[in-house]
C-alpha cells in the first residue's frame, strides 16, 4: 500500500490529505464504537476535526495535541487496516477519494 499521508496535518489544512484523515477517523471511530471520534469529511481540517483526533488521540493513548503528524497517522493507518479494511472489506486509504 503506498502510505496516504505525507505531511504533518494541523487546524486549517485543507486538502485530499485531509479528507482521508476524517474519512478514516470516521470509519475507526465507528468501528471501535469511540463515539466521540466523527467529524464531517470534508477536506478542511477545523474544530470539529480536530477534536475527532484528540478524542481518537487519547483512545489509542498516544500524545493529545490536534496535531496529525508520523505517531498519529501511524497509529490510525494500523487501526484502520486492522478492522475496516480486515473485516469490513473498506478501500484501502490511499484509495479514498473525496466526492
Amino acid at each position: 500500500m503506498t502510505y496516504p499521508f505525507t505531511r504533518t496535518l494541523t487546524e486549517g489544512n485543507t486538502g485530499q490529505d485531509v479528507y482521508r484523515m476524517q474519512y478514516a477517523l470516521n470509519t475507526v471511530g465507528r468501528y471501535y464504537l469511540i463515539s466521540s471520534c466523527h467529524c464531517e469529511a470534508d477536506g478542511i481540517f477545523g474544530p470539529e476535526t480536530k477534536s475527532a483526533l484528540m478524542s481518537f488521540q487519547s483512545w489509542d493513548d498516544i500524545t493529545v495535541d490536534g496535531i496529525f503528524g508520523n505517531i498519529s497517522s501511524d497509529h490510525l493507518v494500523k487501526r484502520y487496516n486492522a478492522g475496516p479494511v480486515a473485516v469490513w472489506g473498506e478501500k484501502p486509504l490511499d484509495q479514498v477519494f473525496q466526492s
